[in-house]
């Protein structure tokens, strides 16, 4: 596919400077370029109209002239908007001044026009444009070989803003990351320990080397980072390039790569012509003008061959003997080299050229040279050395294979390609020469469809080798030659084999696991419902149980009311008979003998029928019958501090707004009875409080004392089987009443 031919924009500022450049590139529009002349009126003072021409043309030249005096501000402002698009700036005198001017302002090229012709101004056009195009492909195929490589590029300034950014993570966009400053959109740790790096290279002028990882929406990720500082031409830093390559599936160390800060940058600077003749002899006989402006040599330093002292040390006596040896044998000269530039006060690489002039005699008259400076040229090309040396370093040690075939599908190119194929096994052949495999035919089918349609094509392909299957993510791209027809097709591979076995595998263990739950959580389901029918026989065996008691506990009281009453109604009336009757066979016997003896009888059957009241009232207590349990308790405690010793015993007790049933009431009372017993025998107590409320719905009793205490078991049976009865019945009586 042919591309279309680039577009060259002149703006003039005048009529005249309108119809002069149409003239001078008439009859080559359409041919080389696509010629557009435009007059911007007062061109200095109306820059937004020069902006909306390059925003409506889209050219992939400028030719500026301003006429009048070059306007550096101007070009700096076009140059800050389209940082990409060669400027040649058009003057009108042969000034130094201009020329440094034009260049620092972002001009590739200043031309007087006093000196313009229609040859020159077509050769400086396409050299410009050339410079640009191999910048851009250079830049296009570095892209390419970089599109499926791990690798992140970043440039930050000194305020450690994103200034560039090239392949960055899918969670965030090239747009989202520009102007941002580094660490905002993904605060964390591992970014802090970045941000202090890079600030430090800034600060320093020091690259590093920085290990570090990410956790965003596709997990874990682990990187090597290599940052290097950023000079200006003045030295200082201005800036860090950060190189960050992705080890997640190696975990391996690569070496971090150094990219250069101006390899997507159009290396193209000014570009100037030396014309000067010599005698025959190849002397300088008059003053040169443009050689003396180029090197600053005045004419008493360059007449004669003065000239030479202009030229680098270094290259002098090979220009010495190779112009020597032209001017003997009558050839034309050509020679590339080093002189010296005074604007710049540096050496420039320059390209001359010269021809001998002959009289009608044949005699050599003179010779006519012309150096063209091609500084930039040789800039370029080391820059593209370096970006292949950049190229081969960043693949070295990755799975990707890069390769190239022309339009007859036979290898031009190729890079760390499996051992399988040995390069000069492979350069020159074709693909139906590579073997009769499946593989090869599929693509060589892809690759002829790449270079019938011209659009790139990706997909993964599979190919069987001497150390088994492989599985590539394939890309392939369309190149083209300057007329824009496709040349070719480049050929990238990414070795995903490691991966696909990784995935295969994850997915394996996924089953695997998956089974497994399924399998436990089934087991888990089953040993549930085991559970669950124990825990409910354990409720209903509970139940029961507590059933059991309540009904012994109501045995026991109607037992303890059967023997109350039995002793109520039998010994204690026999007792009071017994008592009465002793009492009237006292009477006459008083003061005589034995009736002392009836006195002591009389005082036991009092004691015996006191302890049997006391114990009738202990089974049954009558106060808690008809005036409820605090009315019980306050009887019991004063009954209990008449019968014996005790410690003062504080009560706090609340009578209820409805008495409690009769089985709650009569537990309350056993535990308080027993809980006094405790204190009173085991505590050692010198205080005791018994405590009675109600609670809403509840109804709280509290007995506590200030004794020595006991260590409470985990289970009341504990104290059970060690014969300590009390407080076992205590809970069995509260857990009966709920």
């Amino acid at each position: 596919m042919r591309q279309p031919p680039p577009i060259v924009l002149a703006v003039t500022g005048s009529a005249r400077g309108h119809d002069t450049l149409s003239s001078l590139l008439h009859g080559s529009s359409g041919k080389d370029w696509v010629l557009k002349v435009e007059l911007v009126k007062q061109l200095d003072e109306r820059p937004d109209e020069v902006c909306a021409l390059l925003s409506q043309h889209q050219p992939d030249l400028l030719l500026l002239d301003c006429a009048g005096r070059v306007d550096a501000q101007l070009i700096r402002q076009l140059h800050q908007m389209a940082p990409r698009l060669p400027i040649i700036a058009v003057g009108d005198a042969a000034d130094d001044r201009l020329l440094d001017e034009s260049l620092a302002a972002g001009a590739q090229e200043y031309l007087p026009r006093d000196h313009l012709t229609a040859f020159w101004l077509r050769h400086v056009l396409r050299r410009v444009l050339a410079q640009s195009r191999a910048s851009t492909t250079g830049e296009e195929n570095f892209r390419l070989a970089l599109q499926h490589a791990p690798l992140t590029l970043i440039r930050v300034d000194r305020n450690m803003r994103y200034t560039w950014v090239y392949n960055p993570h899918p969670d965030f966009s090239a747009e989202q990351m520009i102007g941002r400053q580094v660490g905002e959109l993904h605060p964390s740790e591992q970014t802090a320990t970045m941000v202090q790096a890079i600030r430090g290279v800034i600060e320093s002028g020091v690259g590093t080397h920085v290990e570090y990882y990410n956790e965003l929406s596709g997990g874990r990720d682990y990187y090597e980072a290599t940052i290097e500082p950023l000079f200006d031409q003045a030295g200082d830093v201005q800036g860090a390039l950060i190189v960050s390559v992705k080890v997640s599936s190696h975990k391996e160390l690569i070496q971090a790569l150094m990219l250069s800060e101006e390899r997507y940058r159009s290396v193209a600077a000014a570009s100037k012509a030396l014309v000067w003749t010599t005698d025959a002899e190849g002397a300088f006989v008059e003053p040169q003008p443009s050689w003396q402006a180029y090197t600053g040599q005045p004419w008493a330093e360059h007449q004669g061959k003065g000239w030479l002292q202009a030229v680098h040390p270094d290259d002098r006596s090979r220009v010495a003997a190779s112009w020597h040896e032209a001017i003997v044998g009558l050839t034309p000269y050509h020679f590339e080299g080093r002189l010296w530039h005074a604007p710049s006060q540096s050496y420039r690489y320059y390209e001359v050229r010269a021809v001998p002039l002959f009289d009608e005699k044949g005699a050599v008259r003179e010779w006519v040279g012309a150096c063209v400076d091609i500084h930039e040229r040789k800039q370029l090309e080391r820059a593209l050395r370096e970006n292949e040396e950049i190229f081969r370093v960043a693949l070295k040690n990755l799975p990707i294979s890069i390769s190239r075939v022309d339009r007859d599908l036979r290898y031009t190119w190729l890079y760390n390609y499996h051992p399988d194929f040995m390069r000069y096994q492979v350069l020159g052949k074709s693909m139906e020469e590579m073997g009769p495999a499946p593989e090869f035919a599929e693509l060589a089918r892809l690759k002829r469809q790449v270079l019938a349609t011209g659009q790139s094509i990706r997909q993964e392909y599979t190919i069987t080798l001497s150390d088994g299957p492989h599985v590539y993510d394939l890309t392939l791209e369309p190149f083209f030659n300057e007329q824009g027809e496709v040349e070719g097709v480049t050929r990238a591979a990414v070795d995903i084999t490691e991966h696909k076995r990784i995935e295969a595998e994850l997915r394996q263990a996924r089953d695997e696991l998956e089974q497994r739950v399924a399998e436990r959580t089934q087991a888990l389901v089953e040993a549930n419902e085991r559970l669950q029918l124990e825990i409910a026989q354990r409720v209903r065996a509970d139940q029961a149980l507590a059933e059991v008691r309540c009904h012994l506990d109501r045995s026991r009281e109607a037992e303890r009311l059967h023997l109350a009453q039995e002793l109520h109604d039998g010994p204690l009336q026999e007792l009071s008979a017994l008592q009465y009757q002793l009492s009237e066979l006292a009477r006459p016997l008083a003061g005589a003998a034995g009736a002392e003896t009836l006195a002591v009888i009389r005082d036991m059957l009092d004691q015996i029928n006191a302890q049997l009241r006391h114990l009738t009232q202990e089974l049954r207590p009558p106060v808690l019958a008809h005036y409820g349990l605090a009315a019980a308790i306050r009887a019991h405690v004063e009954q209990m501090q008449q019968s014996q010793p005790m410690p003062p015993v504080e009560l706090t007790l609340h009578e209820g707004p409805l008495p409690l049933p009769e089985g709650t009431a009569l537990a309350l009372f056993r535990i308080c009875q027993q809980a006094l017993r405790n204190a009173l025998q085991h505590a050692q107590a010198s205080r005791i409080w018994i405590r009675l409320a109600y609670e809403g719905a509840q109804v709280a009793l509290e007995v506590r004392d200030n004794g020595v205490g006991f260590v409470v078991p985990d289970q009341w049976a504990d104290l059970t089987r060690r014969g300590h009865l009390g407080m076992a019945g205590m809970a069995e009586r509260a857990a009966s009443i709920g």
